[in-house]
């Protein structure tokens, strides 16, 4: 007997059971015969139709810039209804590339800028918010070795107002959020061979250093915002040499650091907050380039566990519902890997990629309701590429 069988999001039917065929007595040797030649050809159909039905998520690689890019930020910045992105390029000043709403770039800008010493421009974090409280996204550039800018929105241009004064540290990223509950968005910058610092908003756009210090004698590799215990305060999390600290935000813009804190015998990675488990509180991922990446789960009051499941070896990872299914994927180095709803991963595809990977970012950059995804890597004429998802193809 062969049952036939309509999957959900294809348009082919799959044999997917094929149970027995009738016995025939050795006169019908022919029939015999043919009945076998037509299971095995319904098996290689049911095969090519499974392998078919698993395609890939993200299509070919799609170039978008050359050089050296560390960062890439995205928001609408020409009221199109499209995301737009701004790159931090070692190379090059901080750049808008303007999207025409299919995910394609045919104009950008550059902004004011100044070339360091060595020909090039340091550009290496890039955090895009309403810093002056105009109801228009304004851009806040982290350099590596001089001082960082702030770029406030005037219409259809990006003005150079303000120099934060950092003593040119090596700045790595930023991220953003209103630290201290005065309305405003504030800023922590991970810094290479210094510590972290929080930059705090006067409402109009000018940031001060805070006077809180992290307090640990380790390089912070990267920051991640959110309010880990539900107490309406935005929480610090830092990734660092062989783990993660947690800073819990007493609400007026100072921290006590939470005794629980993730560490390992190696490795470094970047940390990412996301409601992993659909409980409506932020988890933690940690990628790691020795021991593989590791989810922790949250109890809802800010203390966390693991799970038993290790993703694969890298320092950059991102996260969002790949599938549509309402649930957190990561990809984690050059593979993806989707979350089946009970906290399990299962991974669902590799793609190619050269050189090193030095970031990714998901995006729904073409406007069909699923996320895309960006690729820096250390190939300079291949610095920044896009793949674009399939899912919502079909």
């Amino acid at each position: 007997m062969i049952i036939l069988s309509k999957l959900n999001n294809y348009e082919e039917f799959l044999i997917v059971v094929i149970i027995g065929f009738p016995y025939f007595n050795s006169k019908c040797k022919d029939m015999n015969k043919i009945l076998k030649t037509f299971v095995i050809f319904c098996l290689i159909i049911s095969q090519s139709a499974l392998i078919k039905a698993q395609k890939h998520i993200f299509s070919q690689k799609q170039l978008i810039a050359n050089g050296r890019v560390w960062d890439v930020a995205f928001e609408d910045l020409n009221n199109d209804c499209s995301s737009d992105l701004v790159v931090a390029n070692w190379f090059k000043p901080p750049t808008i590339y303007y999207n025409n709403s299919n995910g394609d770039f045919d104009s950008f800008k550059s902004l004011p800028c100044y070339e360091a010493k060595d020909s090039s421009y340091r550009c290496h974090g890039i955090g895009i918010n309403d810093f002056n409280n105009d109801k228009n996204p304004d851009i806040f550039v982290v350099f590596n070795g001089i001082n960082n800018f702030i770029y406030l929105s005037d219409e259809d241009e990006y003005i150079l107002t303000d120099t934060v004064n950092t003593n040119n540290s090596d700045g790595l990223n930023i991220s953003l959020g209103d630290i201290d509950n005065d309305n405003d968005i504030d800023a922590i910058v991970a810094n290479y061979k210094q510590l972290a610092m929080l930059w705090v908003n006067d409402g109009e756009g000018k940031f001060a250093k805070s006077d809180f210090e992290f307090g640990s004698s380790k390089i912070i590799n990267s920051t991640a915002l959110g309010d880990i215990n539900n107490d309406g305060n935005l929480d610090i999390i830092c990734s660092i040499y062989r783990g993660v600290i947690i800073w819990l935000n007493k609400g007026d813009g100072t921290f006590e650091k939470r005794d629980q804190s993730i560490t390992y015998d190696k490795g470094y990675g970047v940390v990412e907050l996301a409601d992993m488990d659909n409980d409506d509180d932020l988890d933690i991922i940690f990628s790691n380039n020795d021991l593989g990446a590791s989810i922790w789960i949250n109890d809802g009051k800010g203390m966390f566990s693991e799970i038993e499941q290790k993703l694969p070896k890298s320092v950059h990872l991102a996260i969002g519902d790949l599938d549509l299914n309402g649930y957190a994927d990561v990809v984690c180095g050059n593979s993806v890997w989707l979350n089946n709803g009970n906290l399990q991963f299962i991974q669902h595809e590799e793609f190619e990629i050269e050189g090193r990977i030095f970031g990714l970012w998901l995006n729904d950059i073409d406007n069909d309701g699923d996320l895309d995804l960006f690729c820096s890597t250390s190939i300079i004429e291949n610095a920044l590429t896009l793949m674009k998802n399939t899912t919502n193809a079909h």
